[in-house]
């Protein structure tokens, strides 16, 4: 096993046994020395965004990039009503241009590349009549070739060209956004961008936000009166055309392409613009199908051991099923598409989401309340511990900051407790692995105006549900203290009791432990508290 130290030892029957003998977690080493308490990557969004990028690669990357910049360039130099002369392009120019094999733009959706020339900008940006041009104005290149152009350049995936030239086609998006905003009087605040610009609008924005609102488009309202618009790459030209009516454009989208100085304001002319090579690894130029990209992730998850092959030999976090049944609802479209920032009115169906979650989890474990704030387990930890302080010092007793923790406890207990700047006092185990009593009121008794709380993981580490847990909630509530309980092995006991009944204070759940969510939740993780 590559990376791994095998060790012999014996097992209960007096057998030799191998066993992983390297520890590489570093909570488990260090316990309250420990750097940090974040004991899982948020692996999910990780592979998603991974995926990404191989699927696509560097180039289809950098496509998607000047597609969304260029729409915002020209939303904010748009709308005027004066018309140009078509650039005069010489035979010499036009042989240049047939040399740099440049690839031409032919309507609004043509993905279009090609290196950068202020000549292919002349030519590319005369305007819808213009990009029909015939073969003998393109110096005999027709469009087939163009695209059998194109496509070659994308199979072979050249990482030495330098393609930094603006096109006409599906690039345009944020250069047209920002010249249709400029050239009707508004103001763009922020001069240099990439996808978001904030302006101030001549009209009240009042009137903005109502227009926008006729035309299904949340934008960003500030105090200040300024207006706030961010694209993407599922920015559409109707998009485009709806945000320049929005901010006063008489303009229509081609009009004002066919006008445009769109190397005007662009990020890729600052000293911003990166010129070294970027996703070079084969890994990002080779699986650019759907056929390519699923064999790949195939080979993958071959590498893998999963619930697919047998039960998962490691800890409480991956020894339940995540089923098909409950991951569906994750690319629901209701669910996915969704803008976290959305006015509460657009989101009654998640505020409805929250408080029967709240609801159901409460019922669950008998506390009051739910936070949903933490996004994972060590976040949870840490936000639990900060109330137990915060209630502490409503009482006027800040002083106290002993923390008691069992060695039988989650490894990111220790680390959490001195993150929120707490000092831990270890608890020794029986041989049973159960707390030692004895050991525990001997702490309290020396720590007692300073104890603030007792962290236990139930059942613990070593599997033990401890049948004294309500005694020790007791003891602890006596000397002043709080009971945290770490929710890691929770659903050994949901439906069995409730922690909110024999004395806990505070817990935090793992959803993706507890109830079977996947890792991440298909998006932010989640670890709320109860309390």
């Amino acid at each position: 096993m590559p990376g791994r130290m095998i060790g012999v030892t014996r097992d209960a029957s007096g057998r030799d046994a191998y066993r992983l003998a390297l520890q590489t977690r570093e909570q488990h080493i260090r316990r309250d020395k420990a750097t940090s308490n974040i004991c899982t990557a948020q692996a999910l969004l990780a592979n998603m965004a991974a995926m990404y990028a191989v699927y696509h690669g560097p180039h289809a990357l950098k496509d998607i990039a000047t597609r969304v910049h260029n729409a915002a360039l020209i939303l904010v130099q748009g709308h005027c009503c004066c018309r140009c002369n078509p650039p005069s392009i010489t035979s010499e120019e036009t042989a240049g241009l047939m040399e740099k094999s440049f690839i031409f733009a032919f309507s609004w959706s043509t993905v279009a590349k090609y290196p950068s020339s202020q000549l292919c900008l002349k030519m590319v940006c005369w305007g819808e009549k213009k990009a029909r041009a015939t073969k003998e104005e393109m110096g005999g290149t027709d469009s087939s070739k163009c695209a059998s152009e194109r496509s070659r350049r994308r199979g072979n995936k050249v990482q030495e060209e330098e393609w930094t030239g603006l096109a006409i086609g599906c690039k345009q998006f944020m250069m047209m956004i920002m010249r249709g905003v400029r050239e009707c009087g508004n103001t763009v605040n922020n001069p240099m961008f990439f996808d978001t610009v904030k302006i101030s609008p001549i009209m009240d924005q009042g009137e903005i936000q109502h227009r926008a609102r006729q035309k299904q488009i949340n934008l960003r309202l500030f105090l200040d009166g300024t207006v706030g618009v961010s694209l993407d790459e599922t920015v559409s030209e109707p998009d485009v055309e709806d945000l320049l009516w929005i901010f006063g454009s008489r303009s229509s989208l081609n009009e004002i392409t066919q006008r445009a100085d769109l190397h005007e304001g662009s990020v890729f002319q600052s000293l911003f613009r990166r010129t070294s090579p970027y996703l070079t690894h084969p890994v990002f130029n080779t699986h650019h199908s759907e056929t390519r990209i699923v064999r790949y992730m195939k080979t993958l998850e071959n590498k893998d051991m999963s619930l697919v092959h047998s039960m998962i030999p490691l800890g409480s976090c991956t020894m339940k099923l995540n089923s098909t049944t409950e991951m569906m609802p994750c690319s629901f479209r209701h669910f996915t598409d969704i803008h976290p920032f959305v006015p509460l009115e657009q989101s009654l169906g998640y505020q409805q989401l929250f408080e029967e979650l709240q609801q159901d989890l409460c019922a669950i474990t008998g506390y009051d309340r739910i936070s949903f704030q933490p996004n994972s387990g060590a976040q949870g930890e840490y936000a639990g511990l900060r109330a137990i302080r915060g209630y502490h010092e409503a009482r006027g007793e800040s002083h106290r900051n002993i923390c008691l923790i069992p060695v039988s406890a989650h490894g990111t207990n220790p680390a959490s407790a001195q993150m929120a700047g707490m000092q831990v006092e270890p608890i020794n185990v029986a041989r049973d692995g159960s707390i030692d009593m004895g050991h525990l009121s001997a702490k309290i008794e020396k720590h007692g105006p300073q104890l603030s709380c007792v962290m236990i993981t139930y059942p613990s580490t070593n599997g033990v549900f401890e049948e004294t847990i309500a005694d020790v909630c007791q003891l602890i509530h006596d000397h002043g203290g709080q009971v945290y309980l770490d929710g890691a092995n929770m659903n050994a006991q949901v439906g069995l009791c409730r922690p909110g009944d024999y004395g806990s204070d505070v817990s935090h759940l793992n959803l993706h432990k507890t109830f079977c969510i996947p890792h991440g939740g298909g998006g932010p993780g989640m670890g709320p508290i109860g309390v």
